[in-house]
């Protein structure tokens, strides 16, 4: 009787930061490619040594190494760099450069809105998206713009910063321009430094710049969207934040709200209301989206979150982040 030859398993190495993996449910990963015959490796060391054998591809989630390049993070970029030269037959599966795209909220914010426009322009959908509108503060003179350009409150502030550290996480949601000058707000965005640097044209400096969004309802839905290349594309329906407005129901303007978005307080997750108008993303929607930024990224693993504004009745993509957690 002849032997069935079976296919040879295919060997891929992971890297990342250690405490992403809990989050991924890695065994259940794990066990999944077993049974396509697939081996993960998870790389711990911080350098690919030749005696852990041959790899078929690579994933290298490096973001937090790339955007806060230490002397130590410096060197894991660098033994991935300098293992992929060496073994030329040996592919990672999103390069390197590639995931510079998402560490900075002002490129990725212009890069949506050009997605978002293509999509707009070109697509059967009856222009689906209308993001928030968005602009970036150097320092506090900035601020005028705010009203210049016809921002509506509430707005949504974080850092540029999209990743690196637990303070890339920080959001403020502010009510009324007057709650820029607060201590509060000084201090809440100026952890790195703890001083605001003096400058001619302003009153204090931001410790690093900061985006500033349009807050936009949403009746408390977020559509998180994962994808594994444009054939794989999942979308999950989670809660998120309450409905916001600038003033509350004697009139009065709403106290500012701090949060990080790795621990959102209860108290501000919203109860979406029975009578809600949110639609899901149709199918068609989810492709013609995930195409579009798997194309202008140059990556296959992502996470996009996007929310239909209920106001303007458009989709808004609000965050893309590479390799998330799948969970």
């Amino acid at each position: 009787m002849e032997q069935v030859k079976t296919a040879p398993k295919k060997r891929v190495a992971f890297y990342m930061l250690e405490k992403k993996y809990p989050k991924m449910r890695w065994p259940e990963i794990v066990e999944e490619a077993e049974k396509k015959n697939i081996e993960l490796v998870q790389v711990l060391t911080k350098e690919h040594r030749e005696n852990e054998g041959h790899y078929d591809f690579i994933v290298a989630k490096l973001t937090d190494e790339l955007s806060n390049e230490t002397p130590e993070n410096l060197q894991i970029i660098e033994s991935v760099r300098k293992f992929l030269s060496s073994h030329k037959d040996v592919k990672i599966l999103d390069p390197i450069e590639n995931q510079r795209g998402t560490l900075d909220r002002q490129i990725m914010n212009d890069l949506l809105l050009r997605v978002e426009t293509e999509i707009n322009d070109s697509s059967t959908l009856d222009k689906p998206f209308q993001s928030p509108k968005f602009l970036v503060l150097e320092d506090s003179s900035d601020i005028s713009k705010i009203a210049a350009q016809n921002f509506q409150y509430p707005l949504i502030i974080k850092t540029l910063a999209a990743c690196g550290s637990l303070e890339s996480h920080d959001m403020a949601i502010l009510f009324d321009s007057s709650q820029f000058h607060t201590q509060e707000f000084k201090d809440f965005f100026g952890k790195k430094t703890r001083k605001y640097r003096k400058s001619a044209n302003s009153n204090y400096e931001f410790a690093s710049e900061l985006l500033v969004q349009e807050y936009k309802n949403h009746d408390s839905i977020i559509f998180k969207i994962y994808t594994i290349g444009k054939d794989a594309v999942y979308c999950v329906k989670r809660p998120s934040l309450l409905n916001l407005y600038k003033t509350n129901l004697n009139g009065e303007v709403n106290n500012p709200i701090y949060l990080n978005s790795q621990t959102i307080p209860k108290e501000v997750i919203g109860k979406t209301p029975e009578d809600s108008q949110v639609i899901p993303p149709s199918a068609e929607l989810l492709n013609t989206l995930t195409g579009a930024v798997i194309h202008h990224l140059g990556m296959h693993l992502l996470g996009v979150d996007i929310i239909y504004c209920v106001d303007e009745k458009k989709y808004g993509i609000i965050d893309v982040n590479y390799f998330p957690g799948y969970g």
